[in-house]
């Protein structure tokens, strides 16, 4: 899995394809015809990309790890979930016992 500066690495590039190109603070075009970001609003992308990830991503990615190592179980939804967990539980019980 991606840590979490890649993925808000990866999200600031999404958001802006030039994230990774450096521009001179004092481009003589006045940025109008450049690609690139000054180191300035790099930081600010990254800063805001993080806010994202934190209040929207983070949360999601802290259940699925806690799903993913048995902290918490899903409550089946249907009756083939249902029917699919209690196929499981078994087969995990037979094989522990």
């Amino acid at each position: 899995m991606k840590t979490k500066q890649e993925i808000i690495t990866s999200m600031c590039y999404t958001w802006r394809h030039d994230y990774g190109l450096s521009k001179h603070p004092d481009d003589k075009f006045g940025g109008l015809i450049t690609a690139g970001m000054t180191d300035l609003e790099r930081q600010s992308l990254y800063k805001q990309m993080e806010q994202l990830y934190t209040h929207h991503i983070e949360p999601i990615v802290t259940e699925l790890e806690a799903i993913n190592s048995g902290t918490i179980v899903s409550a089946p939804r249907n009756r083939e979930q249902a029917v699919v967990m209690l196929n499981l539980a078994q087969m995990y019980l037979d094989s522990n016992s």
